[in-house]
């Protein structure tokens, strides 16, 4: 019993340390930020579209998400469970992704589940991180708003933000580890390498399959900042 409510108030305050380092690296890099949208208004315009497009067309295919799959029934039960008694029960299942849904159990009822809400906005988020990750991996606006487009209609992404799994929440969090960590790799921050790789550990604990992309990707920022 220690160890379940141990793993799930753990994990609660790695999730909070997050969105607030989150929260002030945009606050830390505003003025950067708004400078760089007023530089290049045109490719900031275009993918402002696609991110609504994107995001409009994820929320509104979200009404037709039902559990028709164990696994959406099991995640969903799981994250109930953390919400009411704050306790992670081990199965074969890691235990972030339920523990990330429980935060947003009270927003919505348990027969539309939360994850397929969180799915569909983190799918939508997904754009603009894939964005920005490849704008600084190539330094090439174009490629990173052909980018977002190919994630924005990608038929199996697009399916995947409208169920309640943990494969678009993987996704973002890598994503946004790598952008923190290619950061911290400029800047020389250990804070934010210890941030990315926060993020990147809590990702693999959403789908451990992405362990292997991350590395990948990984390895290659490191040999492409040689």
């Amino acid at each position: 019993m220690f160890w379940s409510k141990f793993i799930v108030i753990w994990l609660k305050m790695l999730f909070l340390i997050c969105f607030i380092s989150i929260s002030y690296l945009i606050f830390y890099y505003k003025q950067h930020i708004l400078l760089e949208i007023k530089n290049n208004k045109k490719t900031y315009l275009i993918l402002l579209v696609i991110f609504l497009i994107g995001l409009g067309g994820r929320l509104f295919f979200m009404m037709d998400s039902y559990f028709i799959i164990d696994d959406q029934i099991d995640f969903s039960i799981k994250a109930l469970e953390i919400s009411n008694t704050n306790t992670y029960v081990f199965q074969r299942k890691a235990p972030s992704y339920p523990v990330l849904i429980s935060l947003f159990q009270p927003l919505t009822r348990f027969d539309f589940s939360p994850g397929v809400f969180l799915s569909a906005i983190l799918g939508g988020l997904s754009i603009i991180s894939l964005f920005i990750f490849v704008l600084l991996l190539t330094k090439n606006s174009k490629t990173a708003l052909l980018s977002s487009l190919v994630i924005a209609f990608f038929p199996i992404h697009f399916r995947m933000s409208n169920i309640n799994e943990p494969y678009i929440s993987a996704i973002f969090f890598v994503s946004l580890g790598l952008i923190i960590g290619i950061l911290g790799i400029k800047e020389k921050s250990y804070l934010l390498l210890i941030l990315s790789s926060t993020l990147l550990a809590l990702s693999v604990q959403f789908y451990i399959l992405e362990i292997f992309f991350t590395f990948s990707l990984l390895f290659y920022i490191i040999i492409l900042k040689e």
